[in-house]
C-alpha cells in the first residue's frame, strides 16, 4: 500500500467523508488493507500492528460519520445528497477485527470468533450452528472422496450484500479461507459473478490475492476470466457489429444519466452503472428500498427511450428487469441469452477438465444462479453437492426434484459456508485450530 493511503487512513475521521468519491476511496483503501493481510497470513508471516490500526481508523471514520440507524449521507459530484445505509459494510469491519484478534491470539480464540459469526444468522445462533453441521458433513464427505470443481458465486452467496456494489469489500478472513480452500481441497476453485471483471469488478473488491491465491474469478457471467493472469473473453454467438452497438448503448445510457442529476443516484444505486462483455447493468433499488417507486419508474421510462431509439424494431436488445437492477443485453445469433451454465462451460473447455467425470460443489443464492446446478446435475449427478444462501421457491422444489436428498444444504447467510468451510479445512490440517 502506498505511504500516501496509510497517511490518509492516519488522519481520517467522519468530516473527510462527505462524498461519495471519498466514501468509495476509503473502501478501496480498506480492500488494499484487507488484500495485504490475507496475503501475510498466506505466506503465514504476521500481520502488522498498523495494518490492524488502520482498519481500526476506517471503522471509526464511519461510525462517527453515521447516524443511529447506519445510515451516512454523502454528496454526488452535483451536489446531491444521498443515503447509504452502511449496516453489511460495518458488519464486515467488525467481523475482520475479530478475526485478527483470533489471529493475535496464536487462533486460540476461534470460539470467540465463530460465535460473532454465528450472530449474522437472521434466524439466530441456534439455526447457524446446526446448519454449519449439515453442510461441514456434506461437504467433508465430498472432500474426502475427492472434490474436483468448487464454483461459487458472489454477492448474497460467498459475500454478504452491501448498499453499493463499489463499497462491497470482501473481508479479510473470508478470503484467507477461501483461497485456502482453493489449495487444499478443491484443485479448480472460482468465483463466478454478474458483474464485470474490472473498471469496476469484482478484481477490485476482492481481498483474495487474485494471482497468488490459485482461485480463479469469473465476470460477465462467465463470459470473462482472470486465469493466469490472463483476461480471457468469449464473444460468441454475437453478430458482427455487436460491440459497437454494445458500445453505443452504454455511452448514450451514460450521457442521459449525466444530463439529469436526478438520476446520477443510479450511478451509485446497488450494483451501479456496469458495461459487462454482452450487457449493461444499471441498478435500481438497493437491499434497503431505498429508492422510491416514483423515481425507479421515471428513469425506466428514460432508458427505454435510449433503447428504442436505438433498437427501434427490438431486434439488437432484450431488456430484463428484477427487483434490484435492470440489464440490457445483447441478443445472440442463437436462442436465449447467456447463461451462467455456459460460462461453467466456457471455463472447463479452456481448462480442458471434462464435467462428466468430475466432482462439483455449487454454491448460489437467485435463480440466475440454478443454470450452474443443472449443467452440473446433467453431467454428474452423483458427484454434484449444491449450497444455497435464502433461495426462492423455484430453486428449492428443482433442487427437491432433481438434486440427491444428500446431495444439497440450505443455509441462512454467507457466513455458515465460510465456516464449514473452515472447519473442513481443519479436519484436513489446513487450519491450526
Amino acid at each position: 500500500m502506498q505511504t500516501d493511503q496509510l497517511s490518509a487512513v492516519e488522519s481520517l475521521n467522519g468530516e473527510s467523508m462527505t462524498t461519495v468519491d471519498s466514501f468509495s476511496t476509503v473502501m478501496q483503501t480498506l480492500c488494499e488493507i484487507r488484500r495485504e493481510i490475507t496475503t501475510k497470513l498466506l505466506n503465514k508471516e504476521k500481520v502488522p500492528e498498523k495494518l490492524v490500526t488502520d482498519m481500526e481508523n476506517i471503522k471509526n471514520a464511519i461510525e462517527a460519520k453515521m447516524n443511529p440507524k447506519h445510515s451516512i449521507t454523502l454528496a454526488l459530484d452535483t451536489g446531491m445528497e444521498m443515503q447509504f445505509n452502511i449496516r453489511d459494510e460495518l458488519a464486515g469491519l467488525e467481523k475482520d477485527l475479530k478475526f485478527l484478534q483470533y489471529v493475535q491470539s496464536d487462533f486460540k480464540s476461534a470460539d470467540s470468533f465463530l460465535d460473532f459469526l454465528a450472530s449474522s444468522h437472521p434466524k439466530g445462533k441456534k439455526h447457524f450452528y446446526n446448519e454449519v453441521a449439515q453442510l461441514e458433513y456434506m461437504l467433508m464427505r465430498r472432500v474426502t472422496d475427492g472434490l474436483d470443481v468448487f464454483i461459487t458465486d458472489w454477492d448474497g452467496t460467498y459475500k454478504t450484500y452491501c448498499c453499493n456494489y463499489r463499497t462491497s469489500v470482501q473481508p479479510a478472513y473470508s478470503a484467507y479461507w477461501l483461497s485456502l480452500f482453493a489449495k487444499k481441497c478443491a484443485p479448480m476453485s472460482a468465483v463466478l459473478t454478474a458483474g464485470p471483471l474490472r473498471d469496476f469488478g469484482i478484481l477490485d473488491l476482492i481481498a483474495v490475492p487474485a494471482e497468488k491465491s490459485g482461485v480463479i474469478f469469473g465476470g460477465s457471467w462467465g463470459r470473462e476470466w482472470l486465469i493466469k493472469g490472463k483476461r480471457m473473453v468469449n464473444k460468441s454467438y454475437f453478430c458482427a457489429a455487436s460491440e459497437i452497438q454494445l458500445h453505443d448503448l452504454a455511452t448514450k445510457l451514460s450521457d442521459m444519466i449525466y444530463a439529469k442529476p436526478e438520476y446520477h443516484r443510479f450511478l451509485f444505486t446497488g450494483s451501479g452503472f456496469q458495461k459487462k462483455v454482452d450487457r449493461v447493468t444499471i441498478g435500481l433499488q438497493t437491499v434497503k428500498n431505498d429508492v422510491s417507486e416514483e423515481e425507479i419508474n421515471a428513469f425506466l421510462d428514460s432508458v427505454n427511450q435510449v433503447v428504442q431509439e436505438l433498437d427501434p424494431q427490438s431486434e439488437i436488445f432484450v431488456q430484463h428487469k428484477e427487483r434490484l437492477d435492470i440489464e440490457i443485453i445483447l441478443k445472440t445469433t442463437t436462442q436465449g441469452t447467456w447463461s451462467k451454465a455456459e460460462g461453467i462451460k466456457y471455463l472447463l473447455d479452456m481448462l480442458e477438465i471434462p464435467a462428466s467425470n468430475r466432482s462439483i460443489w455449487i454454491c448460489g443464492d437467485t435463480v440466475s444462479d440454478l443454470p450452474m446446478v443443472q449443467y452440473a446435475i446433467q453431467e454428474n449427478r452423483a458427484g454434484t453437492i449444491v449450497t444455497f444462501v435464502t433461495p426462492p421457491a423455484e430453486v428449492m422444489q428443482f433442487l427437491m426434484e432433481t438434486a440427491r436428498p444428500d446431495g444439497y444444504c440450505i443455509v441462512g447467510c454467507p457466513e455458515v459456508i465460510h465456516v464449514a468451510m473452515a472447519r473442513v479445512l481443519r479436519k484436513c490440517g489446513a487450519l491450526t485450530t
